[in-house]
């Protein structure tokens, strides 16, 4: 069994990001180190449509030159199926050796594979209801393509890398398609202010929740379920980076609705914020945490040097906060977003008053 991951919400993988962004290795005890003050990347993603159906999976074994089909929990017998989809796949096990074949000796070559993991949405008549797709014949829609290696790593395959090699005829003879078959979108999302993406990625899934691409192109019009957003930026592919959304009009799933962002509030914020948490002021805050506040410039300090920056803004710059109408409850954060990586490089210097 080769579990798929659940993709996660987008405040989620805000986390992850940041969070792989500034890891720094283990400190003596294994413990993660955490660098504050290394940069939080802008990354590309690519948006699919999220069909609404049954999470299947076919998974080839290299060493016994065998397949097996499972759900999302369990490996599926034919007295034991998933909604009819080990019986309709048995049939086409020469079309998922040519995918097989793709990954081991096109994309992969001369690797150690054990095992290739095929997932996918087995969607159509009678699986679930409410959406376009649940009009169609039943199809498997393959979105992921995961790869066991012999010393038991593993590796995500960009699912676009995989090429429909049979012509359309023949994929609606089989009724097997690649989710890239389908309309995509792409969005660079930056995770210094993820937010500002929000917007976008609303309106594209808008779109698709009021006439669903897969839907359309096989001729029936309806609601679509929602967009499924992975990163495609070199080193950052793996499943911690999937996220699903969906828009506010329609629920006919349990997919997570984004807010709209108000983009300009955040960018006056951020002109704001660059032009009063200037180097003299930081300076300012390292000088009084020292003379006055009597702290070492160590990480334990930081709470106390972020909150006189703070307090100093709030103290000094008033009239503009007033006159931009800045909301002083999101300004916090905002001024510890930089405050906070500036001293993190104070205290790795050594720095000393």
């Amino acid at each position: 069994m080769i579990k798929f991951p659940s993709i996660e919400q987008f405040r989620t993988v805000i986390r992850q990001v940041r969070t792989q962004a500034q890891y720094a290795g283990k400190d003596e005890n294994g413990d993660p180190i955490i660098d504050l003050s290394l940069p939080i990347p802008t990354l590309k993603f690519r948006g699919t449509i999220k069909l609404h159906g049954t999470n299947a999976g076919v998974v080839y074994d290299v060493a016994t030159d065998s397949f097996t089909y499972q759900s999302r929990e369990r490996v599926l017998s034919l007295t034991q199926d998933n909604a009819g989809f080990m019986l309709a796949q048995m049939k086409n096990e020469l079309y998922f050796r040519d995918f097989v074949a793709q990954v081991t000796n096109e994309i992969l070559p001369g690797r150690d594979i054990a095992k290739v993991a095929l997932f996918g949405e087995w969607c159509g008549k009678g699986i679930q209801k409410g959406v376009a797709i649940s009009e169609l014949p039943r199809m498997f829609v393959i979105f992921a393509c995961k790869v066991v290696f012999g010393d038991g790593t593993d590796r995500w395959i960009p699912i676009d890398e995989i090429d429909m090699i049979y012509p359309k005829d023949i994929q609606d003879a089989v009724r097997i398609y690649n989710i890239d078959f389908f309309p995509s979108f792409t969005i660079d999302i930056d995770f210094n202010h993820p937010e500002l993406a929000q917007n976008k990625m609303i309106e594209i899934t808008n779109e698709v929740e009021q006439c669903c691409p897969v839907g359309a192109d096989f001729g029936v019009k309806g609601i679509g379920e929602g967009v499924v957003w992975t990163c495609i930026t070199p080193g950052w592919e793996g499943s911690r980076t999937w996220f699903k959304v969906k828009g506010e009009k329609h629920s006919v799933s349990k997919v997570k609705t984004l807010a709209a962002v108000d983009v300009e509030a955040v960018a006056t914020m951020k002109a704001f914020v660059e032009s009063v948490v200037t180097e003299a002021r930081l300076e300012q805050g390292l000088d009084n945490l020292v003379r006055e506040q009597l702290k070492p410039i160590e990480m334990t300090s930081m709470g106390d040097f972020i909150r006189w920056v703070y307090n100093d803004v709030l103290k000094e710059e008033m009239d503009t906060i007033v006159t931009n109408q800045i909301d002083v409850k999101k300004l916090g954060s905002a001024v510890a977003n930089v405050a906070r990586p500036w001293f993190v490089k104070k205290v790795n210097e050594g720095a000393g008053l």
